[in-house]
């Protein structure tokens, strides 16, 4: 039996493919693993000039477990609104509109998943990660860390 190609009755759209932009592609847990996605797209040079916001997003994507704590604690991406160890971290991450928020239960918790996209002056995709901050934080405990990401200064922030 011959298999039929319909691609003819579809319309194709040319889309323009972004230019010198970040996209965040946000995944977070409002409740009991109900997800939320929010999708956010920022100037670059806000990310690349905040040296707080960077670190700030290379800590909440790690997983609770990353430095062998478990679900209860209030630590790295997990019950953002409980954690006390990193100054202004809920209020950093609001200020790029960088949260999610459900309708039914509020603020979402929790990140489950951030994919952060920089599209070059050419349209060019590249995949942001935060490999060097992470290795160099697997040498370093826990209170290291947040003393580490705690001590940038509002200059460095903001250059």
């Amino acid at each position: 039996m011959k298999e039929e190609n319909y691609r003819n009755l579809l319309t194709f759209k040319d889309v323009t493919t972004p230019k010198n932009e970040l996209k965040f592609t946000i995944v977070m847990d409002s409740n009991d693993a109900d997800d939320i996605t929010n999708i956010v797209t920022l100037d670059p040079e806000i990310l690349f000039s905040n040296k707080k916001l960077i670190y700030c997003l290379a800590y909440v994507s790690c997983d609770y477990d990353f430095k062998g704590h478990s679900w209860s604690d209030n630590v790295f991406g997990h019950h953002i609104t409980e954690n006390t160890d990193i100054n202004d971290l809920e209020d950093i991450l609001w200020e790029y509109d960088l949260l999610c928020y459900s309708s039914e239960w509020g603020e979402c918790h929790s990140f489950e998943e951030i994919e952060i996209i920089y599209y070059d002056e050419n349209g060019v995709a590249h995949k942001i990660g935060f490999d060097k901050i992470r290795s160099r934080w697997r040498t370093m405990s826990y209170e290291e860390i947040c003393e580490e990401i705690n001590s940038i200064s509002e200059n460095e922030s903001n250059s």
